[in-house]
């Protein structure tokens, strides 16, 4: 959902509890459309209030990220930093219901005398904007110049008075949400219905601060068709939808946030400082701060982005070379196929051998009898051309050819079919990378397996490829009984976890016969409780292919029975005796460690 009025008002207790008297401490501008201050007041640690106005996904949270800023600040940057740098924050407003907020800045000028600023943050879509003014809300400077030629609404240039244009404001919701709860008002003025704009339109642009998702919310739980037109609405359903309009609002009146991220998967797609409705699919996680929800929904939204975009690249490389080993594997199976005739052709050549005497002339056909099996004489088609003993060597030769033709291609069926799950494991990996080193552990894998192209060495001998070293960290969890799990997300965490972190004595767990992650339980020496190797197993089951199977097969045995044969692929494994066990591909329950290894 946008950042809107309701967000902004959710934000503004935090931003007032944390900042005012703060004092400006640092300015720096990271990006063209970022602001990054740095405000200490009466707390220990300092403040970092991230500001972003890019048009496609502007916020304003905390952040605890200290972004490195250019070597010469832009000219917005220096002129902040001459005037309210040091500066004490007075007050934080938000007029009305609108996604803006005011900054009352005091600071000292040249000569020492206390004046005022205002920083203006518009967080409006396109429209967003930081502009810099004086006490008299002329504006000093701006992030984004608005020349008249670019907007006819209005202008927003060094000079100019700052204003809002007429077209920008709208009917405040909370003021006739508290008089229809105080039931001074019995419904939403007639107005707002007297339009033929189905209802979620006409709601969200006759009330400032209300998102569409918002407005589908508020229609949702009133029971309402959004697209249905304002003005077909009966008496009733005006009076019905005017009362949850009021109820659903009394968070906000009543300052009662309680901020969630909604997920589709591990891809974040929404958030709300209040409960939604219309989710019912998606799975809502609770966020103990405003600002936090802000920050970690674009942080990850961004991540999420970035990794899809980076990630392209290699899923095309795995994906090709996915497709041409699977048609080089149906092609040697059907030549696997006809290679299995060789013992047919063997039987026929022998027969042939053995009744020659009985055929002195060329014949077309002959059939004689089985003497491995009388009850099935066998007919032969023969070469009109060729004697019959010509016709036996020439079948004699025929099964030399397929046989050595079945065997150069079981040795390449075996190869490609492990190339094939070797490249699966790969694909289910990417959907598993959560960061850029991930990304980078698939690379020098593929590079490993000859499906990329080292760089180039410069001059002299050409040096032997070194193993790649694992760049990103396995899935960290914690189980019942406070033993870390390790999970492995691409081959050469995989090994990591199984070789290296692993002592001999841990429980492995591997999904059965299919491409996955590796489990480790770092067990001690202790024995795991029932509940134990409940949790393990479903890790194993989730983070395989089959994970949207109802059920999936886990092997699991001690990781000293685990064995990696010479010259293998990465993460591959054999082990000869195991334990086997049906597990849900359900980790709900599972408590995961966020900051990478445990000590």
């Amino acid at each position: 959902m946008a950042l809107d009025g309701i967000t902004i008002a959710s934000l503004l207790p935090e931003l007032k509890a944390g900042l005012l008297g703060g004092r400006l401490s640092k300015i720096s501008q990271p990006q063209t459309n970022e602001l990054l201050f740095t405000i200490k007041g009466n707390q220990k640690e300092p403040y970092r209030l991230l500001i972003n106005v890019s048009p496609g996904m502007p916020y304003l949270c905390f952040t605890e990220e200290n972004k490195p800023a250019p070597l010469t600040a832009p000219g917005f940057c220096m002129m902040l930093r001459k005037y309210i740098a040091n500066g004490r924050i007075l007050d934080i407003t938000q007029p009305g219901m609108e996604r803006i907020l005011f900054f009352s800045i005091e600071h000292l000028n040249e000569l020492g005398d206390l004046c005022r600023k205002e920083l203006i943050v518009e967080l409006m879509g396109k429209y967003s904007n930081i502009i810099f003014c004086d006490e008299n809300k002329r504006v000093l400077d701006a992030i984004r110049h608005v020349p008249p030629s670019v907007s006819s609404l209005r202008t927003v240039l060094p000079g100019a008075s700052y204003y809002l244009p007429d077209e920008l404001k709208k009917a405040d919701p909370l003021p006739l949400a508290s008089a229809i709860a105080d039931r001074t008002e019995e419904c939403i003025p007639g107005e707002f219905f007297a339009c033929s704009d189905p209802v979620v339109t006409r709601m969200y642009g006759y009330f400032a601060g209300l998102s569409p998702v918002i407005c589908q919310h508020i229609l949702n739980v009133a029971g309402l068709e959004s697209d249905k037109a304002a003005s077909s609405l009966s008496e009733e359903e005006r009076i019905h939808l005017s009362h949850v309009f009021s109820r659903e609002l009394q968070a906000v009146l009543r300052g009662e946030f309680k901020p969630v991220i909604y997920y589709k998967g591990e891809k974040p797609v929404d958030f709300s400082p209040i409960p939604l409705s219309i989710y019912p699919d998606y799975t809502g996680k609770p966020v103990p701060t405003v600002s936090d929800m802000i920050f970690r929904f674009y942080y990850e939204k961004s991540l999420h982005s970035f990794l899809q975009g980076k990630s392209a690249d290699l899923r095309k490389i795995i994906h090709n070379a996915l497709e041409r080993n699977r048609k080089k594997y149906a092609l040697l199976e059907k030549q696997m196929k006809d290679a299995q005739k060789a013992d047919k052709v063997r039987l026929q050549a022998e027969l042939l051998t053995a009744y020659a005497y009985m055929y002195p002339e060329p014949v077309a056909k002959v059939t004689v009898e089985n003497y491995y099996d009388e009850n099935k004489p066998v007919t032969i088609s023969l070469d009109e051309t060729k004697t019959v003993r010509q016709n036996a060597t020439a079948l004699y030769e025929r099964y030399n050819k397929l046989k050595r033709t079945q065997e150069a291609t079981e040795g390449l069926l075996k190869e490609t079919g492990e190339a094939v799950t070797h490249l699966e494991s790969m694909q289910l990996a990417l959907s598993l990378s959560k960061s850029e080193a991930d990304l980078t552990d698939i690379q020098n894998e593929l590079k490993k397996a000859g499906y990329m192209k080292h760089a180039p060495q410069s001059g002299g001998k050409k040096k032997p490829a070194k193993e790649p070293s694992v760049a990103g960290k396995p899935l960290h969890f914690i189980n019942c009984d406070g033993m870390d799990m390790y999970v492995g997300k691409n081959n050469l965490q995989n090994e990591y976890v199984t070789f290296t972190l692993a002592a001999a004595n841990d429980m492995w767990f591997h999904a059965k016969n299919v491409p996955g992650s590796h489990v480790i339980v770092k067990s001690g020496g202790r024995e795991l409780s029932d509940r134990a190797y409940e949790e393990a197993a479903a890790l194993a089951a989730y983070f395989c292919q089959n994970h949207d199977s109802e059920k999936v097969e886990i092997d699991y045995v001690q990781r000293k029975a685990i064995k990696k044969p010479p010259k293998s692929a990465f993460g591959f494994v054999i082990y000869h005796t195991n334990y086997s066990m049906m597990a849900k591909p359900d980790i709900s329950g599972i408590t995961e460690v966020k900051d990478g290894l445990s000590k």
